[in-house]
């Protein structure tokens, strides 16, 4: 079990040695959420224009980006709660050991929390810029 004290040396060592520990990754483009001053909100993005990332090809690059320092992960989007590989995504991250965190609008929170807890995910980010749908 890590302690507080060696996250936090394994994170300067990082920042010292040239890298940064953390990556956002974007997995889709899509969103339940209407902000007005968002690229991603619903009914901004056209249906043809969706995009997801495949969950296979985010295992690789998982490889890659641990290998180049980063030891953690934000999964954002438009809204990541949508992507139903999510879970998966996440475990993946975990198992390389990497700490997962995702930033949501928060609207689907409650009905994945515990498949997203048994997946490995301990930081949830909650945005409360989106309007009431």
């Amino acid at each position: 079990m890590t302690t507080l004290g060696s996250k936090v040396w394994d994170m300067l060592h990082l920042i010292r040695h040239g890298g940064p520990a953390l990556c956002n990754i974007a997995i889709t483009n899509s969103c339940n959420a209407t902000c007005d001053f968002c690229n991603f909100a619903n009914g901004k993005v056209g249906r043809k224009d969706l995009r997801w990332i495949d969950a296979e090809q985010f295992d690789g690059a998982l490889d890659i980006l641990h290998g180049r320092g980063i030891r953690y992960v934000s999964f954002f989007g438009g809204e990541p709660l949508l992507h139903p590989r999510l879970p998966d995504m996440i475990a993946m991250s975990v198992a390389k050991g990497m700490g997962p965190a995702i930033i949501t609008n928060g609207w689907l929170l409650s009905s994945r929390l515990d498949q997203l807890a048994a997946s490995g995910l301990r930081t949830v980010y909650v945005s409360i810029d989106a309007p009431w749908m």
